[in-house]
């Protein structure tokens, strides 16, 4: 695929531990295998997503061989530079970590934005994606992961992020699970022993051939068809309707709810 516009897309968990940097390698994999033009940046500080690759990258640049105070970069040297893997062009870390912070991925995703279709963040939960960047909330279907996600939504600066949901916990349905984010389920991520086996021996997470990169297919496909993403409503715009029987303390229920 060859796109007039580049687009940026951030995938982070609602929850720690729930498998975002999975989803992202999975679909980065999915939109590879349909010709977009991939890279996949690695925002975690300690830049942990090269080990979910097993011997499949290539040799090639990563973090700490970037200077931390370059404020722009040739935009086709850098592609080049970075490891390959699958079709895509990856950035992540060494023993020495990962970006220190946001700020250095303006120069990153401005550049590989120049030379690619589609530029893939792994997230931090604790950072806001970059402005202009889509949003990808994988989140679980329990109490607790619901509440981190509408949570994480209320604080997206630009746009309403969308719903990647794990088959996990019964609390809520998805249509409850949307109307309490306010947000739209774009896909779901099943449980897949395979992968969690081949991530605890250090190989490549997206080598199984089960429900998992099936599920990245399709997602795949839906993002492709998605439009450009909607402006944040006001906090009063969002669906009021449903809350669950209740919050963890400190939580507050939405305006209207209850």
């Amino acid at each position: 695929m060859s796109s007039t516009r580049s687009r940026i897309l951030a995938v982070t968990g609602a929850l720690g531990g729930c498998g975002a940097t999975t989803l992202t390698l999975l679909l980065a994999r999915a939109l590879a295998a349909q010709d977009w033009r991939v890279a996949v940046v690695d925002a975690d500080p300690a830049g942990g997503l090269g080990l979910h690759l097993g011997d499949g990258l290539g040799p090639g640049l990563v973090w700490g061989d970037l200077p931390a105070d370059e404020t722009a970069f040739r935009s086709a040297r850098l592609t080049r530079a970075l490891p390959a893997w699958r079709g895509c062009r990856i950035l992540t870390g060494d023993d020495r970590g990962g970006p220190e912070g946001p700020g250095r991925l303006s120069p990153i995703l401005d550049a590989l934005a120049r030379e690619q279709d589609l530029v893939l963040i792994d997230l931090p939960r604790t950072w806001t994606p970059p402005p202009g960047a889509e949003t990808l909330v994988l989140t679980g279907q329990d109490l607790r992961s619901a509440v981190a996600a509408r949570i994480r939504a209320a604080r997206m600066p630009s746009s309403t992020p969308a719903l990647v949901v794990r088959q996990v916990g019964e609390d809520l349905c998805e249509a409850e699970l949307a109307t309490f984010t306010g947000c739209t389920v774009l896909g779901h991520l099943p449980e897949d022993r395979s992968v969690r086996q081949r991530a605890a021996l250090g190989d490549d997470v997206t080598s199984s051939r089960g429900a998992s990169r099936r599920a990245a297919r399709l997602l795949a496909e839906r993002l492709c068809d998605r439009p450009e993403p909607a402006p944040v409503p006001k906090p009063a715009e969002r669906p009021p309707s449903w809350a669950p029987q209740w919050l963890p303390l400190g939580v507050a229920l939405p305006q209207g709810i209850g």
